[in-house]
């Protein structure tokens, strides 16, 4: 619709190098091109890598370009084959890389980070929001102004040959000695960084039985270990192991966030309705079966930092429409 009404503006001027400007008031900020976002011209990357050389510190900007219906690399009707970013902005990345100084790379799209996401140390990501929103945000993670405390909401892909995977698999979904492929995600679910550390301990169930219908009660002390304050995000984990079908190995029961000072600690208190645990059986109808539920808290859906195990009891209960047990 667009190409009808060529006197519509196309979008938010704003830029990461307009953005990384104004948050390094004080520094100088100097730009080289690189490459274009597609194309295979490379003339503009050798310039690029000595002006990163010359630098402190080099921010390497790549992605996608948004568009719709084959004219971008990424949105509606524009697919891809691979995970690999496109043109030759890989090269770009590795020939930053190969200068010396500390480097970052920034993308627009999670799914293009498996290939220049292992070249670099730092990887500042976001969505597509607000262009004039997003480059701000990015660049005071960068400056050490913003101490991020985002986690995955998705596994980020290793291989396109593994698609579609959901941190939500059977044990067999795992890498295994049963197959030759490797399924394993660049960066699992739950997934994130920050500029200080959290570490936990004493994962406590409120009591070692609860019944089918009722709710489990679990605390977990949380440390902030690091030099800085900063948030975490505390994620609880369960797995079904005695469940009447194959369950997943890890699924996200509930989470927090905390902010914690430098060397502060914190008990955080949750309890959740056995509901969350429910599940379509055989014959279809929705229920929560009796059984060892064993719990965890970590960094990620694939990390166990702490865990413990409660026991449900009584019959099965059956989850209803009107069951306020079973909303997740």
């Amino acid at each position: 619709m667009l190409a009808n009404h060529p006197e519509t503006a196309l979008g938010i001027e704003a830029t990461v190098l307009e953005a990384l400007r104004t948050e390094l008031d004080t520094a100088v900020v100097t730009f080289a091109s690189g490459c274009a976002v597609t194309g295979d011209d490379r003339g503009a990357i050798a310039p690029a890598a000595a002006s990163a050389a010359a630098a402190d510190v080099a921010v390497v900007v790549v992605g996608d370009q948004a568009g719709l219906f084959g004219r971008g690399t990424c949105g509606e009707g524009c697919d891809t084959d691979d995970l690999e970013l496109p043109g030759v902005q890989r090269e770009l990345v590795e020939a930053v890389i190969a200068t010396g100084p500390p480097s970052c790379s920034s993308f627009s799209r999670d799914a293009r980070t498996p290939s220049a996401g292992r070249l670099t140390p730092a990887l500042p990501s976001s969505k597509h929001s607000s262009p004039a929103k997003r480059a701000p945000q990015r660049c005071g993670v960068v400056s050490g102004r913003v101490n991020p405390s985002g986690r995955l909401p998705v596994s980020l892909p290793g291989s396109a040959a593994v698609q579609p995977y959901s941190y939500l698999h059977p044990p067999l979904g795992d890498r295994s000695n049963v197959s030759n492929l490797d399924p394993s995600p660049a960066r699992p679910f739950g997934f994130g960084l920050s500029y200080t550390f959290f570490a936990y301990d004493d994962l406590l169930v409120a009591c070692p039985q609860v019944t089918t219908d009722g709710a489990i009660g679990v605390s977990v002390q949380v440390t902030n270990t690091g030099a800085v304050q900063g948030d975490d995000v505390v994620q609880l984990y369960a797995q079904d192991v005695v469940a009447s079908i194959t369950r997943p190995v890890a699924q996200l029961l509930c989470f927090q966030r905390v902010c914690l000072a430098r060397g502060e600690a914190a008990r955080v208190h949750q309890a959740l309705p056995t509901g969350r645990l429910a599940f379509s059986g055989r014959d279809m109808v929705r229920v929560v079966e009796p059984g060892a539920i064993e719990l965890c808290v970590g960094r990620s859906c694939t990390e166990r930092a702490v865990e413990s195990v409660v026991e449900r009891v009584r019959p099965c209960h059956i989850i209803s429409g009107d069951d306020p047990a079973g909303s997740t």
